[in-house]
C-alpha cells in the first residue's frame, strides 16, 4: 500500500498507452526498414530515377556513389542529398547512356559555371590577402602616430 501502490497501478496504465500511441510509427518505420534493406530499394522508381527519366542500373549508381565518397553525410550538401546524388550521378561519363546523359551543351554550361565559381574564390582570396595587408599597415601608421604623439 502507499505510494508504491499507485506506481504499480499507473506504470502498466501508462505503458499500455504508450504502447498504443507508438504502435503505428513502430510498425511504419519497420517497414520502411525492411523495404530500404531488400531488393526493392534497388527498383525504378526512387527519386533520382525518376527526376534522370528512369532506366537506371542502381548497383552502378551505388558504385559511383561510394567511389565519391557520397553517404548519409552528403545531406548538408548544397540542394540536400537529392542534389548531390542526382548531380555525381549526372557527371560520371561511366554512368549515363543515351539520351540520360547531359547534352554537350549542359555540359559546357557547367563547366562554364563551375570555372567561374573558381574564378570568384580565387578573387575573394586575393582580395582578403589584400585587405589584411591593407589593415596591417593602418595599425602600423596608427601605433607610428600614437608614438609621435
Amino acid at each position: 500500500h502507499g505510494p508504491s501502490k499507485g506506481i504499480d497501478v499507473a506504470l502498466p496504465l501508462f505503458e499500455q498507452k504508450m504502447l498504443s500511441r507508438s504502435a503505428r510509427m513502430v510498425v511504419g518505420s519497420r517497414e520502411k526498414a525492411k523495404e530500404m534493406h531488400s531488393a526493392l530499394a534497388l527498383q525504378p522508381a526512387r527519386k533520382v530515377q525518376r527526376e534522370s527519366g528512369g532506366g537506371v542500373d542502381m548497383h552502378k549508381a551505388i558504385g559511383v556513389l561510394q567511389s565519391k565518397r557520397i553517404g548519409a553525410h552528403s545531406v548538408w550538401g548544397e540542394g540536400g542529398l537529392d542534389a548531390v546524388v542526382a548531380s555525381a550521378l549526372r557527371s560520371d561519363d561511366d554512368f549515363f547512356v543515351g539520351d540520360l546523359k547531359p547534352s554537350p551543351k549542359k555540359r559546357k554550361n557547367a563547366a562554364e559555371k563551375k570555372d567561374q565559381e573558381e574564378e570568384d574564390r580565387r578573387k575573394a582570396k586575393k582580395h582578403k590577402k589584400m585587405k589584411r595587408k591593407e589593415d596591417k599597415r593602418l595599425r602600423g601608421e596608427q601605433k607610428r602616430d600614437a608614438l609621435l604623439l
